[in-house]
């Protein structure tokens, strides 16, 4: 008798229908474990890169590293052949995500206090910005020419200046010196009001310019005049937020965020050292502007005329400090004295060394300069000016600030010759920056 086929019974598992709360759990299930996935994924990458660049540079092959180790056992594969029922209350579901639940959060207030964090920085800067813009005005240069035709012609150039001083009759704006060097008329914009102005002084080696223009003549619906606040230049360090401002990208009213990158201090300037801002911040050649820290405070002059110690393509400034008091002297009518020298200090442990006298050694003279004129050559050592000792190029500096164009003053150097040092004694008219 022929054996009958067995037969086999198909079983089926019957699942409950997914209940809106059931997907939702699920649903926030699954996003915690793919955070939780990208979060391991991450750490995973930057633990075993050392170890995989290792292992592809060695000559040898070595026994694989397992960071970690799965614990879960592998579910079987068999088909059950038995009815099965999933739990209504999903407590499994629960209990996972209750595990996972505090990484979670953790890593999504991080991001959110970082993301308020840098929102109340920014925020910060534009309140910095809009303080500082409502000191800062228009600067119009209008030149009238004729055309080729004898038809009359006018042309204008725009620049920018910011209010460093208010008085009782004037009101004081610093700008760029390239604004006193065009023939036309200078105009400042207060509001809709275009106001003549007037050059108090300029100083070419810096590139600033003092103008000034009639209090009386703004108009009262312009409102309260804010000077800008000077601030404290060598506070300034690497890292320090900055804000060019002026114009920095070509066009007046502008504003760029940046950081500095370094401050090159003791630069050699006529007559004195100063120190370079480096920032990080991208410019158009020959841009113009200031910079001022967080707080708001003007703190350097962005100026061209130190580029070979400046990041070509960069925004760098002259420390707003070290030019105060020329600024002071510009804004009362004044023009600053210059010796017309590049030096530096010749310290005692130098002179041992190098069997140099202490003074300032003379590195270079601008032609034509108070220092041309009396024959001074670079190599010589300045040891004294009217008398008095001098021994290092601030302290020579600082002397000649308190001199006006004009003055004449003794310098007492020593010229070396053919390895003999001598002293001599030259006179020295001085000039004007």
């Amino acid at each position: 008798m022929d054996e009958k086929p067995e037969k086999k019974i198909i079983r089926e598992t019957v699942r409950d229908r997914l209940t809106a709360r059931a997907f939702l759990k699920k649903l926030c299930l699954t996003a915690g474990f793919a955070l939780v996935f990208g979060i391991v994924a991450s750490l995973t990458f930057v633990i075993s890169k050392p170890w995989w660049e290792h292992k592809e540079n060695a000559e040898a092959s070595s026994e694989a590293i397992t960071i970690f180790n799965d614990q879960t056992t592998e579910a079987s594969t068999e088909p059950s052949t038995e009815a099965t029922t999933e739990p209504d209350d999903g407590a499994d579901d629960d209990e996972l995500w209750n595990s996972i639940r505090p990484s979670v959060q953790s890593v999504a207030n991080d991001i959110l206090t970082q993301v308020t964090e840098k929102d109340a920085y920014y925020n910060s800067r534009r309140k910095t910005v809009q303080q500082v813009a409502s000191s800062i005005v228009t600067i119009t240069v209008r030149n009238e020419e004729q055309s080729w035709l004898n038809q009359p012609v006018s042309t204008s150039g725009e620049y920018f200046g910011v209010v460093i001083a208010v008085t009782d009759s004037s009101v004081l704006l610093l700008t760029p010196v390239e604004v006193t060097g065009e023939s036309g008329s200078i105009y400042a914009s207060f509001g809709s009001a275009q106001l003549p102005a007037e050059i108090r002084g300029t100083d070419t080696e810096f590139g600033i310019a003092v103008i000034s223009v009639n209090r009386a003549d703004i108009p009262e619906a312009f409102g309260d005049i804010v000077p800008a606040e000077m601030g404290i230049s060598s506070y300034i360090q690497q890292g320090s937020p900055v804000t060019a401002m002026g114009a920095p990208t070509g066009r007046t009213g502008s504003a760029v965020y940046g950081l500095v990158t370094f401050v090159d201090v003791n630069v050699p300037a006529t007559d004195l050292n100063i120190r370079i801002i480096q920032t990080d911040m991208s410019a158009p050649e020959g841009c113009r502007g200031f910079l001022i820290n967080s707080a708001g405070e003007l703190v350097g002059w962005i100026t061209s005329g130190f580029s070979s110690n400046t990041v070509r393509g960069s925004i760098a400034a002259v420390s707003l400090t070290d030019l105060k008091t020329s600024i002071e002297t510009l804004s009362n009518g004044g023009a600053q004295a210059r010796l017309g020298i590049t030096g530096q200090t010749i310290t005692q442990a130098v002179a041992d060394a190098e069997g140099v006298p202490v003074g300032v050694y003379v590195t270079g003279r601008a032609s034509g300069s108070g220092a041309d004129t009396a024959g001074l050559l670079s190599g010589d050592v300045i040891t004294a000016v009217d008398g008095e000792d001098i021994v290092t190029y601030a302290a020579l500096g600082k002397l000649i600030t308190e001199h006006v164009p004009g003055d004449e003053i003794a310098l007492t150097i020593m010229r070396n010759n053919r390895g003999q040092w001598q002293e001599i004694t030259l006179e020295a008219v001085l000039g004007s920056r």
